[in-house]
């Protein structure tokens, strides 16, 4: 049986999807300081968003920075961690006791697209001290499960893990009474496919439990499905649906009218049992996006690949690197528009690889 299908078999264990964990923030870091210059813009746009809606006064102020950047295409990803100091409240409108100031340990992640942004995730907690350098900031979470710590990145001996060992610790200090260690092993199976990495033990326990909700979800769209379409685990199953309507899909569509296409002829004969384009030489290997919003520009170049086959007799695949760069009617990998596209691809003629 494929590993996510024993996974949809253990989900009918649970009562229903897994509630995703508090997310106590854990502060063992190692480098704090203010933002980089390279993380400026990304640390300010996510405190401008913390502080979205509160009056003058009662806005928290930034204090020590830490982050990473991880890049596709023209995106850049920024997982960010920092503290923040809230000011004490003695507003009897809105504290109904005074307050003191109090200090926060926050994980954003922000999502770059040429100069866009966009705030994916933002999980604060109080911490113990005020400020990293008088004793680390300490959380209320002290303990985390041993596979949650070797999807770890906190330290340097986990980037390389292989998870070999994951399962015997998993038997001896399991993640949840609710959460089967099968559950958890088809988890470790798929960041080892997908080569993923985490910063942190919440951020591991965090993408745990929306993993497991998809494929709570994909279990329920299989059991409605009438067709043969398998669903189950994806390279995407640890992104919420958010991140992933962010990340990948395209928003221009449902700002942009487009051009008005002309209706399709329709075609008199009776459709055949099956057709399959790619027995028929007509398609080329799938291609992938990356974490561009770049769908737009996969699909025209997929059509006109099978066009010129049909015509021509020959397959070629062509760029969609070139489309994305040349098409000045469009937003390359913030969004465009498949009619756009084909206007813009009669004057391409060179031909370059995409790249990721």
């Amino acid at each position: 049986m494929a590993p996510w299908l024993q996974l949809l078999s253990l989900l009918g264990l649970l009562p229903g999807a897994v509630a995703a964990p508090a997310q106590p923030r854990a502060a063992s870091f190692q480098a704090w300081g203010p933002p980089s210059p390279e993380l400026l813009a990304p640390t300010r746009f996510a405190l401008e968003m913390f502080n979205r809606g509160r009056a003058a006064g009662t806005r928290a102020v930034l204090g020590l920075v830490r982050g990473r950047v991880r890049r596709a295409g023209q995106g850049s990803l920024y997982s960010l961690e920092a503290t923040l100091e809230e000011p004490p409240c003695n507003d009897p409108m809105v504290c109904r006791l005074p307050v003191s100031k109090k200090t926060l340990l926050c994980s954003f992640q922000v999502l770059d697209e040429l100069g866009r942004h966009v705030l994916l995730r933002k999980d604060c907690g109080p911490v113990d001290t005020k400020v990293p350098g008088a004793g680390e900031p300490k959380s209320a979470f002290t303990q985390g499960s041993a596979m949650i710590s070797s999807l770890s990145q906190n330290h340097p001996d986990n980037r390389n893990e292989t998870f070999s060992s994951v399962i015997s610790l998993l038997n001896e200090d399991p993640l949840s009474q609710d959460l089967p260690v099968k559950m958890a092993s088809i988890f470790k199976n798929f960041v080892i496919t997908y080569n993923r990495t985490y910063e942190s033990k919440e951020e591991a326990r965090w993408r745990l439990s929306v993993f497991v909700n998809n494929m709570v979800r994909a279990q329920k769209i299989q059991a409605l499905d009438r067709g043969t379409a398998q669903y189950g685990v994806t390279k995407f199953s640890d992104l919420t649906e958010e991140e992933f309507r962010t990340i990948y899909l395209n928003t221009l569509l449902r700002k942009e009218p487009g051009n008005k296409m002309k209706q399709a002829k329709s075609v008199g004969d009776l459709a055949p049992p099956e057709w399959d384009w790619r027995s028929k030489g007509a398609v080329t290997k799938v291609k992938d996006q990356g974490m561009c919003g770049s769908c737009w520009a996969f699909s025209v170049t997929g059509n006109v690949e099978g066009q010129w086959f049909l015509n021509q007799g020959t397959l070629l695949s062509l760029s969609e690197q070139e489309l994305l760069d040349c098409d000045k009617m469009d937003k390359a990998c913030m969004g465009g528009l498949p009619s756009n596209a084909y206007s813009a691809i009669k004057n391409l003629a060179s031909d370059v690889s995409f790249l990721e």
